[in-house]
């Protein structure tokens, strides 16, 4: 028998009244019949779960149920010897088998009972924690010796299925000053709520990570505080309306920001509803100076999750690969000043400072630096119109779809000939932005230059990441 949480019963479902709908109150209906519809709430001198629906007895499990990848596993097994004889020696194991390996979970081979006399029982219990997806066996087996004096061994078979019950989606953009931002996107996929408990970046050993996090907004537009959560000289601004609805409690109330539970002080709480529910999570990454970097890959995801009866689940992604990092490269493209700018106006010539290294102990072929223009649309468009889907949609008016907001000014690709062992060239670019909001530059990357009649080009060795301006008018 599998052990899992149990379920309340729900007799009926909630009741109301028809005022409650915006209708007039009917008037007392003189039925005695106790299925007369909701023409006045339930007697209030019952019991308030006769008003709910909901009463206090639990419900224990009449299937398997579901099993979700993260959880634990457990399961309580019970042996009986069914026979009208004496069995001895009898050892008992359970182990958890998939298509990659086997899980002992129970074994007591070295202590095994010396003898178990007709309808006597063993009972046991097994816990694992489930961390592969896909077909799982329980196999419990007994080994004993019969009454004739034969050993022999009766295994059972228990079959189930563990699924995910969570979908990730990341997303790594280039940040400032050479910075990353990885954006994760836990989904539900249960039929059940989850309180998202904790989720948290293990970067590796050459970054740093720090999540960013807005303030945090109850449903009210309430600000919970830092620390005690009854002081309210602390405002802070909320994502959207938020921080305007903070600042309006605080005036009305003239207490500050209004009542918080202690225990979500400066914790925001992250409820996943049933088959989709989702939030997202924001991390800044940053590279250690003092770690040479030879890996694109940036570290994993934990996730950690409460069930709607209290099972925990804990959930850790495999390795998150990033944009390409600097190092082992033959030739390198960077910006001169370590960034580019930060800020442009519209209409107003942008100059790009790029260097080009030669990293290899040998002369290259000869190079050239191409420019294109990014075509995807990042923030406001012509009407200057604020971010989310108000800013896609401006972005769509002033430039049309997969129009850039920043141009090349003069020729897309630039021959800068052959570069000696650990030489280095350095190439200007303007650019000229043309929508205000937030654009990103134009694509720059270094590669061999290509011959007469070769369209495409040669290897392309390396290329800057894919930084963001802010336009203004």
């Amino acid at each position: 028998m599998r052990t899992c949480a149990p379920t309340l019963k729900i007799d009926t479902p909630s009741r109301f009244a028809l005022d409650d709908l915006g209708h007039p109150p009917c008037a007392p209906s003189t039925s005695t019949s106790s299925d007369v519809a909701f023409e006045s709430r339930v007697d209030l001198g019952l019991r308030a779960s006769r008003a709910s629906g909901v009463t206090g007895t639990l419900c224990l499990p009449q299937a398997f149920g579901n099993v979700y990848l993260g959880e634990t596993f457990a399961a309580y097994v019970s042996a009986i010897n069914s026979s009208d004889r004496v069995v001895r020696d009898v050892s008992f194991k359970a182990e958890l088998q998939t298509e990659r390996r086997r899980v002992a979970l129970f074994d007591n081979a070295a202590e095994a009972a010396p003898t178990m006399p007709p309808g006597a029982t063993f009972d046991f219990t097994a816990t694992h924690d489930l961390k592969e997806l896909g077909a799982h066996t329980l196999v419990c087996g007994v080994v004993y010796t019969d009454a004739d004096g034969e050993r022999k061994y009766a295994p059972q078979y228990f079959k189930f299925n563990a699924a995910n019950p969570l979908a990730v989606r990341t997303k790594v953009r280039p940040g400032r000053d050479g910075r990353a931002l990885l954006e994760a996107c836990i989904e539900n996929a249960t039929p059940a709520p989850l309180l998202l408990s904790r989720a948290t970046f293990e970067p590796c050993a050459h970054l740093e990570c720090d999540e960013i996090v807005p303030a945090c907004v109850s449903g009210a537009g309430v600000v919970i505080p830092e620390g005690d959560p009854h002081r309210g000289e602390e405002g802070g601004g909320g994502g959207g309306g938020g921080g305007g609805g903070a600042r309006d409690a605080a005036a009305a109330g003239g207490s500050g920001l209004g009542e918080g539970l202690p225990s979500l002080a400066n914790r925001p709480l992250r409820v996943l509803s049933p088959q989709g529910g989702s939030t997202h999570f924001l991390f800044e990454l940053r590279q250690r100076p003092d770690i040479t970097v030879t890996s694109d890959t940036l570290g994993k995801l934990e996730i950690r999750w409460t069930g709607h009866n209290g099972e925990a689940g804990r959930l850790q992604t495999q390795q998150i690969v990033g944009w390409p990092r600097v190092g082992g490269k033959d030739v390198e493209v960077a910006f001169a000043h370590g960034a580019p700018p930060k800020t442009a106006r519209v209409h107003a010539p942008l100059t790009l400072s790029c260097v080009v290294t030669n990293k290899t102990a040998s002369a290259t072929r000869a190079l050239e630096v191409i420019a294109q223009p990014d075509s995807d649309v990042v923030g406001g468009g012509a009407t200057g119109g604020g971010g989310g889907a108000t800013g896609a949609t401006g972005g769509a008016t002033g430039g049309g779809g997969g129009v850039a907001g920043i141009l090349v000014d003069g020729p897309q690709r630039i021959a800068i000939g052959a570069l000696p062992p650990g030489g280095e060239r350095r190439v200007e670019l303007t650019c000229v932005p043309t929508l205000p909001g937030t654009r990103r530059l134009p694509i720059v990357s270094v590669a061999e230059a290509r011959g007469d009649g070769d369209a495409r080009g040669g290897r392309v060795f390396d290329q800057l990441a894919r930084f963001e301006v802010l336009v203004e008018r």
